[in-house]
């Protein structure tokens, strides 16, 4: 029997709850406490949170002073998505209103206007403490630099995400079509990985690596190659420069806080170099020709012939040096052993 009780008011924005539709489990049987979204307060902000387990969707927005905020936010409400994407679709303008309170088995959602108004269940199970979750996790804000791996599934989802929010876009962009810029932060290859939407403040995507194991295929890596290398410059420089720094570090902790940095350097540097080093197998032998072999052996081409000789022809005789004309008594005549001219 549906219970009816006085309720309160809180209003939510619609692209955040259908942000995080995107993530919301389709597993009742699983945990069917994933299987909606969950709405709270934290730290001054209201929440709105959808997860499937190895990712999750996280909205915020401050909470107005006045009115007071609803006072089942503190413990939350976790409102089931059966109906839920085509309900909003229904609603009018960017904010929901949501009433609801403790005993209630189902809310009421509307527009502010309360033209538009519809119930929905409300999921009964605890929702998981998703804050402890990403206190477990590491971050430290920088951006992904280690090979990180993804389901394609969940990658595409990213895509449909920033499209939720594209009416956030800035004119420029909307008519140049480039889209929402993304950006990826992670800690390691081991920890989960936070994406943010360049232009959609206050939200953002928890994701689960997948895998991180698969070394690059020696064909990739050979395409990637001339990147690499600057990169692998880049890291060198870096050690290098940190190598100084703790050599020069002034306290203990400070010569470990840059001994670790190098540790990493060195270790992204192995990785690399391995993965740089991998080379291609190498070709298959050329399979023989099926069939009947036919041995072909080349051709000589034809040499040019000497021009034949004529018949009884005489060999050309030598030419003989024309005898020279001495004159007797001329002034050009030479002396002979006897003195006179010849």
């Amino acid at each position: 029997m549906e219970i009816i009780s006085k309720t309160d008011r809180i209003t939510v924005d619609k692209r955040q709850m259908l942000a995080a539709l995107e993530c919301v489990s389709d597993d009742v049987k699983g945990s069917p406490a994933i299987c909606g979204i969950h709405i709270h307060a934290h730290e001054g902000d209201l929440r709105i949170v959808g997860t499937s387990g190895p990712r999750m969707l996280i909205g915020s927005k401050p909470l107005p002073k006045e009115p007071k905020p609803a006072r089942w936010l503190s413990d939350g409400m976790t409102l089931a998505t059966v109906g839920l994407k085509k309900r909003l679709g229904l609603i009018d303008g960017d904010v929901v209103c949501i009433d609801w309170s403790p005993g209630n088995v189902k809310a009421v959602l509307s527009d502010p206007a309360g033209n538009d108004t519809f119930r929905l269940p409300v999921i009964e199970a605890a929702f998981p403490d998703y804050i402890q979750l990403i206190g477990d996790r590491n971050f430290d804000g920088t951006m992904a630099s280690e090979p990180v791996g993804f389901n394609s599934v969940h990658l595409k989802s990213v895509a449909d995400l920033a499209n939720v929010f594209k009416d956030l876009l800035p004119e420029d962009v909307k008519k140049d079509k480039t889209g929402m810029p993304i950006r990826v932060y992670s800690s390691g290859p081991e920890d989960p990985v936070w994406f943010t939407f360049g232009y959609v403040p206050g939200v953002v995507l928890w994701q689960i690596p997948v895998s991180t194991a698969a070394k690059i295929a020696p064909e990739s890596a050979r395409l990637m190659a001339p990147a690499m290398r600057g990169s692998l410059a880049a890291l060198k420089a870096n050690r290098t420069r940190t190598e100084v720094w703790a050599k020069d570090a002034k306290t203990d902790d400070e010569r470990d806080m840059y001994l670790e940095k190098i540790q990493g350097y060195n270790a992204r540097i192995d990785a690399m170099m391995a993965s740089m080093s991998t080379a291609l197998p190498a070709p298959k032998p050329a399979e023989p020709p099926k069939g009947p072999v036919i041995d072909v052996k080349p051709v000589a081409e034809p040499q040019p012939e000497a021009p034949a000789a004529k018949p009884n022809a005489e060999a050309p005789k030598p030419k003989q040096p024309a005898p020279r004309n001495f004159n007797r008594g001329s002034k050009h005549s030479r002396p002979n052993a006897t003195g006179r001219n010849a």
